[in-house]
């Protein structure tokens, strides 16, 4: 099996949750979406009328990005059959519009995104997307045949407490979550730039307490309760009291984003 197929396995089958993970998820989404489009807020409303969620998921944050900036056309794609049926039922059906890709192929969605969006798109989003593609310069390049403009937002994950203090996951086709790639609040900002992206404005910020500890999966004994409690009260207190670049690099978790332009003649080699 290739690492293209595992990919595949990922993305068909990763909104195969419980009401419960859903709903989490759906919150999340918001409280993200809230906070970037604050973030940005005076780059986006006077340069963004139309956009395109790559890998939509299940499409609260493109709803939440078009009812703040009253977008004129809002459209999200994602490979998972599932996702792209919730979305279209609990999203606003009369701003949004959903489509599903049946091909990781960049070329071929491209072509796929230019029938349902013939006249263009101003800003591409890929929302914690870029940690699951194995070749982000190959996508960034076919997507940039729409627009040299994206929305990103990446996960900063990686902490001096995660690699070194508890048990540790490390990247790769087989990740529990399907990353291919890590980053911390340092290496963040050298990898955007070094797939060609371009920051017009970026920053990094604290997850919400709740993002950093999703439902657990399954019952869990009395010390795997107070074990996790433990933690999430550690992370609690921390993020209170430590510099918010101190703490994600200590502690984590929480996220980079950035409105950016792209120029496959500015990939860097280093």
């Amino acid at each position: 099996m290739t690492d293209r197929t595992k990919l595949e396995d990922f993305y068909d089958s990763w909104s195969t949750k419980s009401e419960k993970d859903i709903e989490h998820d759906l919150c999340a989404a918001e409280r993200k979406a809230d906070l970037i489009v604050t973030g940005l807020s005076s780059h986006l409303r006077h340069h963004i009328h139309s956009v395109l969620d790559f890998g939509c998921g299940f499409g609260r944050f493109l709803d939440i990005l078009a009812k703040r900036l009253d977008l004129k056309h809002a459209f999200g794609v994602d490979f998972s059959a599932d996702a792209i049926r919730i979305a279209k039922n609990i999203n606003d059906k009369t701003r949004l519009e959903f489509q599903q890709l049946h091909t990781l192929s960049a070329s071929e969605n491209v072509q796929l995104i230019q029938t349902f969006a013939p006249e263009g798109i101003d800003c591409i989003l890929l929302i914690d997307l870029l940690e699951h593609i194995p070749d982000c310069v190959e996508l960034l390049s076919a997507l940039s045949t729409i627009t040299p403009l994206f929305l990103i937002k990446l996960p900063i994950e990686s902490s001096i407490l995660d690699n070194y203090l508890l048990p540790k996951e490390f990247p790769g086709s087989n990740h529990s979550n399907g990353h291919l790639r890590e980053f911390n609040v340092n290496d963040v900002h050298y990898f955007v730039r070094q797939i060609g992206l371009t920051p017009i404005v970026e920053n990094t910020y604290v997850y919400h307490i709740d993002d950093m500890f999703p439902p657990p999966a399954g019952r869990r004994s009395f010390k795997g309760v107070i074990y996790r409690n433990g933690l999430k009260w550690l992370k609690l207190f921390s993020s209170w009291i430590l510099p918010k670049r101190i703490f994600l690099r200590l502690i984590g978790g929480g996220g980079y984003y950035c409105l950016a332009t792209f120029d496959k003649d500015h990939v860097l080699h280093p």
